[in-house]
């Protein structure tokens, strides 16, 4: 079938090929064949039109024969700047290809060989409150100028939060209480190859989380999301960028991703910018889910009896 189809096909081709040649003359598609008929008309008409304004013969065949040498180097200016022209603008076209080929052929190599940091693995126990996040360089080339921000975000029922004033303080949240903090850290000139050992980012959650805070997250009742992002520099042109953002799972007893910028999560934070603004009174009255439900806003009283502890 496909050589059926490389037959027909060839078929095709001649076929138009013929169509080409038999269509539209040489004479009218070709520059050089216009030239050549233009200069014999004027020959033509200068053949005619000479004897009557010179009346010697000899004088007439001097200056016809003038006139035609004239008109000829005239023509062959005129044909050659149009050879020039087209051969200009093949050039420009060859030029445009072949830069477009260099970038795309850049393009290829920074892909191969460029340096890929991401996270390589979470590790550590939040009982004890000790986490060590492994930065990995996946790609070839060595990295460069590496610099972290850090975020993490702890959201845990009220009844589990003994301190409630801490340093940064916690501020009210859907389902309990929230803190977030931030760390940035610039490893300077620092160098991580690819395949060797990774950078340890160690983060301290017994600074932030008291045990029962910590427990809360163990066994599930509370939420705890490290976010943030990895820049960094490879020699090639610009700067680039990982965003990972990782959510500690009960179920799966390990650090799974958590999903970035969903629609959920910005309309949760400008209800809590919202909230805070007028001091903890909620301003609406519901809010969408990333499922489409709709959950009625809580009250001051229901956060007040959410708050007491039943023991």
């Amino acid at each position: 079938m496909a050589q059926e189809n490389g037959i027909q096909n060839g078929g095709d081709n001649k076929e138009g090929e013929n169509k080409q040649a038999n269509g539209k003359p040489i004479w009218s598609t070709t520059g050089t064949a216009l030239a050549i008929q233009i200069f014999l008309i004027i020959l033509f008409l200068l053949w005619v039109f000479i004897p009557d304004y010179v009346t010697n013969p000899s004088d007439a065949a001097k200056a016809f024969l003038e006139s035609m040498f004239s008109l000829a180097i005239v023509i062959v200016v005129i044909v050659h700047a149009m050879m020039y022209y087209q051969q200009a603008e093949a050039m420009n076209a060859q030029l445009g290809a072949t830069q477009e080929t260099i970038t795309q052929n850049r393009h290829a190599l920074e892909i191969s060989e460029r340096a890929y940091l991401g996270i390589h693995s979470i590790d550590g126990n939040i009982e004890i409150g000790r986490i060590l996040i492994n930065i990995e360089n996946l790609g070839k080339l060595p990295a460069t100028d590496i610099e972290v921000s850090f975020e993490g975000e702890a959201t845990i029922p009220r009844q589990y939060v003994t301190e409630a004033y801490k340093t940064p303080p916690w501020k009210s949240y859907i389902g309990g209480l929230r803190l977030t903090w931030q760390l940035p850290i610039d490893y300077g000139n620092t160098q991580l190859l690819a395949g060797h050992f990774p950078l340890s980012l160690p983060i301290s959650l017994d600074r932030r989380l008291n045990r029962s805070e910590r427990e809360a997250v163990k066994n599930g009742r509370g939420k705890l999301i490290f976010s943030g992002r990895i820049r960094y520099h490879d020699g090639f042109r610009g700067d680039h960028e990982t965003v990972f953002a990782f959510q500690f799972s009960k179920d799966e007893d390990r650090w799974i991703h958590y999903p970035i910028g969903t629609p959920g999560q910005v309309w949760a934070k400008w209800r809590e910018e919202v909230e805070e603004h007028f001091d903890g009174v909620s301003a609406l009255k519901s809010y969408p889910t990333t499922r489409g439900e709709v959950i009625p806003a809580k009250t001051k009283s229901e956060d007040k009896d959410e708050g007491q502890n039943p023991n």
